[in-house]
C-alpha cells in the first residue's frame, strides 16, 4: 500500500510507515497485513519478538498454515521466549480478533482507538494477573 507517509500522525498508516522506515524496510505487498499487525500489538520486528507475537496470533486467529510455519521457524531460534509464550498466547485469546484485518480498511484510523477497540491493554492485563497466579499461586495486587 502506498501513500501511507500522507497519514495523519498517531494513525495506524502513519505509524506503520514510520516503522518500516526507521527500520529501512521495503514494504512487501503480500505481507503488510502482518506488519500492520506488529505496530497495531505492540511487538517490535526482532525474532523474539515475532514468536511472541504468533503466539498471540495463535490464541486470537486460530492455527493456520502461515502462522505455524512463522511460529516453527522462529521458536528454532528463540528458546529465551518459550516461558513467556503462555502468556501472549492467552492475551490474543482474550483481545478481539485482527487475524483478517486489511491495512487498506484500517491505515486511517487512530492507533490508541484501534487498541481500545480490541480491548489490547485489558486483555494484557489479565493475562498478567492470571499469569502471575499460576507462577505465584497468589492473584496480582488489584
Amino acid at each position: 500500500m502506498t501513500g501511507l507517509e500522507n497519514y495523519q500522525e498517531g494513525t495506524l498508516g502513519k505509524e506503520l510507515w514510520l516503522l518500516m522506515k526507521q527500520k529501512n524496510l521495503a514494504f512487501v505487498p503480500w505481507y503488510e497485513n502482518h506488519d500492520l499487525k506488529h505496530v497495531l500489538l505492540g511487538y517490535p520486528q526482532y525474532p523474539p519478538d515475532e514468536i511472541r507475537m504468533q503466539a498471540f496470533m495463535f490464541g486470537n486467529a486460530g492455527f493456520s498454515v502461515i502462522h505455524t510455519m512463522i511460529f516453527l521457524l522462529f521458536v528454532i531460534w528463540t528458546p529465551e521466549v518459550w516461558p513467556e509464550l503462555p502468556y501472549h498466547y492467552r492475551v490474543g485469546k482474550l483481545t478481539a480478533p485482527v487475524g483478517s484485518w486489511r491495512l487498506a480498511d484500517v491505515a486511517d484510523r487512530e492507533l490508541a482507538d484501534l487498541r481500545k477497540q480490541i480491548g489490547l491493554e485489558a486483555a494484557r492485563r489479565q493475562a498478567a494477573g492470571e499469569w502471575l497466579l499460576i507462577i505465584t499461586g497468589r492473584p496480582a495486587m488489584p
